[in-house]
């Protein structure tokens, strides 16, 4: 739990930070869903 406390410590807690990082977490999530999309897809198509 220290290491935990001290690593989260570091991290400024502004609401700036916060923002980017939900963008960030957004943002991959949505690449990776189009990813699949293009990848699976087309393979149960012709299937």
């Amino acid at each position: 739990m220290a290491r935990s406390a001290d690593a989260a410590s570091m991290i400024p807690a502004t609401p700036a930070t916060g923002d980017v990082s939900v963008l960030l977490r957004v943002a991959c999530v949505k690449s990776e869903y189009l990813i699949f999309t293009i990848t699976v897809l087309p393979l149960i198509e012709f299937a």
